[in-house]
């Protein structure tokens, strides 16, 4: 089947409509999917849903910067206050640094099939990630600062007048805004789908969170007491050298045989003393990542003492 996304509107929530598109934004909010499951998110996100466009967009304000996550879909409708659209799997991932990512397409082909989607479908959907992306690169409207500025202080001004009692909400809501005023770079992520999709591409939105940090201290180059404060491991300093971000990679493995994959952190160039060697090692509990190992430089005494 195809996933029919579905979002609920809920109050605390900036909605305004246009003659061709919806704005939304919402602050750790509940989600409903097609299959009944339900997630919060993690941070404020602006989202963009439009009458004529088979796509729709979620700009997210994470700590380490301005994300963009981008579904093609069929045009949305509003049922019983209620948002719907049909996800045809093919995604679109932008980072701060305006460089993007197309994911699912594994997982697309296997539906297409299945499904047997016709040509003229076909050809719409890659005919609109086209479009998209071609947003991307002319930073056409959301996929600039301005914009989300723009939308995030009406959200934030929203809050205040609804219910200004409630500072923690306002509070949680302004932890947002750094990510949009102090843009970084970053990579990788999206979604746990279903049966024979590209399992790379599943973990990539589990560990998006880890992944995402890791860009911006690869990106940022990260000092020691940067890496330590923020719970990683030390050893990316010795990959900072040139282009960090192609001195370290990422792998899935299931480590222990019990069906999920570890995610594996570890230099892949750089200085001799860290070549090839494991950095960090997270795997997933109850859907979140957790550290399991943390590579660290032992001093000369206590090499010595040995």
């Amino acid at each position: 089947m195809h996933e029919l996304g579905i979002i609920i509107h809920i109050s605390k929530t900036l909605k305004e409509v246009a003659e061709d598109y919806l704005v939304c934004a919402n602050n750790k909010v509940k989600i409903t999917e097609s299959d009944g499951k339900t997630h919060r998110t993690k941070e404020t996100a602006i989202l963009f849903f439009y009458k004529n466009e088979w796509f729709n967009i979620l700009a997210q304000l994470k700590k380490f910067g301005l994300f963009y996550y981008c579904n093609i879909a069929t045009p949305y409708i509003i049922d019983d206050n209620v948002i719907k659209y049909i996800d045809y799997d093919l995604d679109l991932r932008v980072f701060p640094n305006g460089s993007f990512k197309v994911l699912d397409r594994n997982e697309y082909k296997y539906h297409k099939k299945q499904m047997h989607y016709s040509n003229r479908l076909d050809f719409i959907l890659k005919y609109e990630l086209g479009s998209l992306i071609e947003r991307v690169r002319i930073k056409k409207d959301p996929f600039n600062k301005k914009a989300i500025e723009k939308y995030y202080e009406k959200y934030l001004e929203l809050l205040k007048k609804e219910d200004k009692t409630e500072e923690s909400v306002t509070e949680q809501a302004k932890a947002g805004e750094e990510s949009v005023t102090e843009q970084t770079e970053s990579t990788v992520q999206e979604s746990d789908k279903k049966e024979e999709a590209n399992v790379s591409e599943s973990y990539e939105e589990q560990y998006g969170e880890v992944l995402d940090k890791y860009y911006a201290a690869l990106s940022e180059k990260w000092d020691g007491q940067k890496l330590s404060s923020e719970g990683l491991s030390q050893l990316s300093l010795y990959c900072q050298e040139g282009n960090a971000l192609e001195n370290v990679g990422y792998a899935f493995l299931d480590v222990n045989g019990d069906g999920v994959c570890e995610l594996m952190i570890g230099a892949i160039h750089g200085d001799e003393f860290v070549n090839k060697m494991l950095f960090e090692l997270y795997t997933l509990e109850d859907g979140v990542p957790v550290q399991i190992f943390a590579g660290q430089e032992r001093d000369d005494e206590d090499e010595t003492d040995h």
